[in-house]
């Protein structure tokens, strides 16, 4: 079992349009990475997302819906230890999975952020301050170079602190609030 840091860009709360992953092996040596579009989500009247889905798509996997991006990444989080910067991307995906009626992720993961604060440590605890601290060029929120970032953070951390401490639950909320074009509605968790 080797590694995935991962990372999600979102729209309307947890509409995942674009997220990409690093997976590694068990010492940390690139296998693949891969920026991932679901071109499914809508980003033509946002223009962040859109102008960052236009300067990435001929490097990226464009998938058509987030069935298809769930076929890809759920396999790969499950059978690798996750590293994530902190839960959104986990909550997103998860309210994204039930959202479609699919079964969403349990087990635990590696959080960066949820470190930081819960012990106090005095290191940044966002990752444009961390790309600093490291001295990494970082293309704020671009998935990839996000991912990079947490990476190599991960494993500056690691030298002075025992992974096992930056174990989290998978987060799961009981109710998903996914904010659509005219109002929002909750989806109840099924029991």
């Amino acid at each position: 079992m080797g590694y995935i840091v991962w990372d999600t860009e979102r729209i309307r709360n947890t509409k995942i349009y674009m997220l990409a992953y690093i997976l590694l092996d068990d010492e940390f040596n690139i296998i693949k990475n891969e920026i991932i579009i679901d071109s499914s989500i809508d980003v033509s009247k946002r223009t962040q997302p859109r102008l960052k889905v236009e300067r990435l798509k001929n490097e990226s996997l464009v998938l058509s819906n987030f069935n298809e991006v769930a076929s890809l990444m759920i396999p790969l989080l499950n059978s690798n230890k996750s590293i994530c910067f902190g839960k959104e991307d986990f909550i997103s995906l998860n309210d994204q999975l039930k959202l479609n009626n699919l079964a969403p992720l349990e087990g635990k993961y590696y959080d960066i952020e949820l470190f930081i604060h819960d012990n106090n440590i005095n290191m940044p605890s966002n990752l444009g301050a961390a790309a600093k601290f490291l001295k990494l060029e970082h293309d704020a929120h671009n998935p990839l170079s996000d991912s990079f970032v947490t990476l190599e953070y991960f494993k500056c951390i690691i030298k002075k602190y025992p992974s096992e401490m930056l174990l989290r639950p998978i987060p799961n909320k009981d109710k998903v609030l996914d904010i659509i074009e005219n109002g929002s509605y909750e989806l109840n968790k099924k029991k």
